[in-house]
């Protein structure tokens, strides 16, 4: 099986606003869409789903800046269904034996864009947990409207993903594209590969905080 490379999560120098601007972010630092993999679906051309995903972290977040070039912007869902919408997915596998859907010992969350309420309004929610994050106060974020797409921004517990700041992380970071008009979907993944006889357990990337 091949192995993930670490992705490298700087220390945020300062404390970064929720608000859905950029202008805290290092730009040089970001990973394009384009060196994730691809999970399904197939993108037809940079307007479809392109950009940067950026990731820096404090002593209490992990905090997530996607700046999205995306030709229809999508969120009209909630609750366990936000994956159908635009969205960031976060899988964590704190015990490093695997990630297993549903499983409560490992972390999927969601956090989707609110087209529907407006005003930077997400969506968000922990699929092993079976909460809404927003509410729980696991995850805040705001998103804006671009004229490429959209920006997502977010800060997302350490603790509500089970984690502390160690230096390798068992964790992959999806991008989705929802699409209606050309009724395509795709997801991107830093990576995820299925463990061979591990009982459908699943191979999370590296995030290495440095």
């Amino acid at each position: 099986m091949p192995q993930p490379t670490a992705i490298p999560v700087h220390r945020a120098p300062h404390p970064v606003t929720i608000d859905g601007q950029l202008t805290e972010w290092n730009a040089g630092r970001g990973i394009p869409l384009s060196d994730l993999r691809y999970d399904y679906g197939t993108i037809i051309d940079a307007n479809d789903l392109s950009g940067t995903l950026n990731l820096s972290w404090s002593r209490q977040y992990l905090y997530i800046a996607l700046d999205a070039v995306d030709n229809e912007v999508i969120g009209i869902h909630n609750a366990q269904d936000v994956y159908k919408d635009d969205c960031i997915e976060i899988f964590v596998d704190p015990g490093k034996d695997g990630f297993r859907w549903s499983n409560n010992q490992d972390v999927q969350i969601g956090i989707a864009l609110d087209t529907l309420e407006g005003h930077g309004s997400v969506n968000a929610w922990s699929w092993c947990q079976r909460f809404d994050a927003i509410k729980q106060r696991v995850v805040k974020a705001k998103w804006r409207k671009t004229a490429h797409g959209y920006v997502l921004e977010a800060a997302v517990s350490l603790a509500g993903l089970h984690i502390t700041p160690a230096r390798h992380v068992r964790c992959s970071i999806a991008v989705h594209d929802a699409d209606r008009d050309d009724k395509t979907e795709e997801k991107r993944i830093t990576y995820l590969e299925e463990i061979n006889g591990k009982d459908g357990r699943l191979q999370l990337g590296v995030l290495k905080f440095v």
